[in-house]
């Protein structure tokens, strides 16, 4: 699934004109909270159904909030004990890290710290996937 977010032309470096404080809708019922991560850096925490909260950089928060990402943010298990925040998108269940990143259908996105719950930009890396079918 290939899935792109077009940047509108007052998403850019430095510019930050939203406040978490004043977000009109909620997610998963609760607020999102604005903090600061360990490098001082302006980050979202978006609560989740299990008691835990997702991390995001600010403005990839409020750019996925812009781009009419909805409000209901869950864990779901692959299945092998690593959970994935995903969400509804144009009526599927994305993963949220794929929207952050932009990342294009051939290709997976990789968590670095192995948090999957930490998907601030600098943990997320796009690695790119052989076609099916594709020698090596």
């Amino acid at each position: 699934m290939n899935i792109q977010l077009s940047l509108s032309p007052d998403y850019v470096e430095g510019h930050n004109d939203h406040d978490v404080t004043g977000l009109h809708r909620t997610v998963n019922r609760r607020s999102p909270m604005a903090a600061k991560d360990d490098y001082g850096n302006s980050v979202i925490k978006v609560p989740l159904p299990d008691g835990t909260h997702a991390v995001l950089n600010d403005r990839d928060f409020f750019h996925l909030m812009d781009n009419h990402l909805t409000d209901q943010w869950l864990v779901n298990d692959n299945g092998r004990g690593t959970g994935f925040v995903r969400c509804m998108y144009h009526g599927k269940l994305t993963t949220v890290a794929r929207l952050i990143t932009n990342a294009p259908a051939n290709s997976s996105v990789r968590v670095i710290n192995s948090d999957h719950l930490d998907l601030r930009r600098r943990n997320l890396k796009v690695i790119s996937c052989k076609p099916r079918g594709a020698s090596s």
